[in-house]
């Protein structure tokens, strides 16, 4: 257990922190050390589970001027679950397993769904839930709670790294492995998600719906088992707006903005204003723009970090400020916006007189669709997805290496593309090799006599850069591009799997060059699978899937988005191409994969 530190005032993020973690009776201490900003008992209630948190939450209802339509915590096991609470209490539903014992248990084998259902809601008015849950399993991102009626739902999904709104789509991020206390809250006019007591979103809803019936249900798909439990239920109602469950939503807020703002904390600023969308910071609109100023000089730009808090702000000093900082702010190296790409389904057939006749010599299926994103100076860009997704494609299109369908590319930069194989010659030696690729990027002879025992060194392949490339390695290849890629300065420098290269010494040699690669290169851009450089190193992200942009923005966000991809195993069957397979006609140009200009 985490003790507390006396050497520092406890904080609100330190108490959040020790949540997370699942220290809740450190965490009620701190709490209760920083006044009524957090709500500490029930954060001791947590530590005890069920025996302390039923009556905690029947003492809020009736605060609140709730009625308590149905709850667990006082019943001996999930199985009395399904006779308790009303005429049926919870129904089973689904093809999947439900399992009863000390808690509720939902289990998906491959494409089968598993549900609880309570029906004869009173419809209309408000509801809040509270659902004790954990997910030490796979559950993918199907895990749903729902309030649900004849004209729509409210839900909260549920995934191995995160909750989020349905209705927001915006993922808050966290550990779910451990038990919390999930709070969905629905008013005409809001939907709220609390975790563990703590308001994480706030979203405006468009329209007052009718509930009747409360589901639980895990969804399950094709491959991968899921599983996750249900350790406590609770149903309340009202028929007028219900105040805020777990006490002063608005007050906390501003503390914990405050206290991020003193931090100059700008990521988590935009995670907190990203999933409020309450109007409560009419006090704060100096402080913000503060912010913004250390994020001007900094390197790289997320732009969504400035969108958020631009709009979030009062328009005259947000317009004011834009109009001080305009000279300083950067114009992107690159711009790609709405790109779409295709390639034909079966080149080898396009002139083909029974396809010309019967129609289809120009058959064609869409690799790239609709995808748009910039790159900064200083940006890092991380591009990450299945296999096959269509990563290598995207920076093939951005490098001129194949057409486009529609959309466009705007570079502002020198730019080079290299990939591990791709542009050396199998019959030529790793040192002509360097030679010959240092001659595609422009160089002259002078010029990669100078930089050679540099990309030698760097590469650790000792004598064998004397031998014929064809008999290279995967790792080796990827050394000797790597070597080459970060030893020239190009504007805008993309590097395709090339982090993965070698063993794990020379991808932590690898990782640390990227910083110092920035001191000549504007910006990068890397395809990789290495989560933790893009986490680490990369101050935004791509997460491409099925050829479309899934996700886009803060990396520890994407990867999010990405682990869920990779539980469900979305990577769509008829998108599984390689583009080292595409044909001449598909490439229409040489088959190098040195590109620059």
């Amino acid at each position: 257990m985490q003790a507390i530190s006396t050497s520092a005032p406890p904080t609100i993020r330190n108490a959040l922190d020790l949540l997370e973690k699942g220290d809740f009776r450190h965490a009620q201490r701190m709490a209760r050390s920083l006044g009524d900003a957090l709500p500490a008992k029930l954060f001791g209630a947590l530590a005890h589970g069920a025996a302390e948190l039923g009556p905690l939450l029947d003492e809020h209802s009736r605060q609140l001027g709730t009625r308590r339509l149905f709850a667990t915590w006082s019943l001996p096991d999930a199985g009395a679950w399904l006779t308790a609470g009303s005429a049926a209490g919870l129904r089973i539903e689904g093809n999947g397993i439900v399992r009863t014992g000390a808690s509720l248990e939902l289990v998906t084998l491959g494409q089968q769904t598993a549900a609880v259902r309570l029906a004869g809601l009173p419809a209309g008015g408000s509801y809040i839930v509270h659902l004790l849950a954990s997910f030490p399993s796979n559950v993918g991102d199907n895990f749903y709670l729902s309030l649900e009626g004849a004209d729509g739902a409210e839900s909260i999904r549920f995934s191995n790294t995160g909750v989020a709104l349905v209705v927001d789509g915006a993922v808050c991020t966290g550990n779910t492995k451990s038990a919390k206390l999930y709070t969905l809250q629905v008013t005409p006019d809001k939907a709220r998600l609390y975790v563990n007591g703590i308001l994480q979103k706030s979203k405006r809803r468009a329209v007052a719906q009718r509930f009747d019936e409360l589901v639980v249900k895990l969804i399950g798909e094709h491959g991968p088992d899921l599983a996750g439990f249900v350790h406590g239920l609770e149903v309340q109602h009202s028929a007028a707006p219900a105040g805020p469950p777990f006490g002063d939503d608005r007050g906390l807020f501003v503390l914990r903005l405050q206290e991020l703002l003193k931090e100059k904390d700008a990521g988590e600023v935009y995670h907190l204003l990203k999933g409020i969308d309450d109007d409560w910071l009419t006090e704060l609109d100096r402080p913000l723009l503060d912010l913004l100023d250390t994020q001007v000089s900094e390197r790289g730009v997320q732009e969504w970090i400035y969108d958020q808090i631009l709009g979030r702000v009062s328009p005259e000093p947000a317009a004011q400020w834009v109009a001080a900082h305009r000279e300083r702010l950067p114009a992107p190296v690159l711009s790609v916006r709405k790109l779409s790409a295709e390639f034909m389904l079966t080149p080898n057939k396009r002139f083909a007189l029974g396809s010309l006749l019967r129609g289809k010599g120009r058959e064609r299926f869409r690799v790239l669709n609709d995808i748009s994103f910039d790159v900064f100076p200083g940006d890092i860009v991380g591009i990450i997805g299945p296999n096959g997704a269509g990563k290598s494609t995207l920076l093939r299109a951005i490098a001129g290496l194949m057409p486009i369908h529609d959309g466009e590319i705007v570079l502002r930069a020198q730019h080079l593309l290299l990939s591990a194989g791709i542009g050396a010659r199998n019959e030529l030696t790793g040192r002509e090799n360097i030679y010959l690729a240092g001659t595609f990027m422009g160089l002259s002879k002078g010029q990669i006599d100078t930089l050679f025992d540099e990309i030698w060194e760097f590469s650790e392949l000792g004598r064998s850069i004397d031998k014929p490339f064809k008999y290279y390695s995967d790792g080796m290849k990827g050394r000797l591009v790597f070597s080459l890629a970060t030893s020239v300065s190009p504007q805008l420098l993309m590097l395709d799997e090339l982090l993965s290269a070698g063993d794990i010494k020379f991808q932590k040699k690898a990782a640390d060059r990227m910083e110092q690669l920035l001191d000549r290169a504007k910006a990068v851009i890397v395809v990789t699978h290495s989560m933790p450089f893009v986490a680490q190193r990369c101050n935004k992200a791509l997460l491409v899937s099925g050829g479309r942009l899934a996700a886009y923005g803060d990396p520890k966000e994407v990867i999010a988005h990405y682990l869920n991809v990779l539980h469900l195993g979305e990577a769509p069957g008829d998108s599984d191409f390689n583009p080292l397979d595409m044909s001449i006609q598909q490439q229409q140009v040489g088959g190098f994969g040195v590109a620059g200009k």
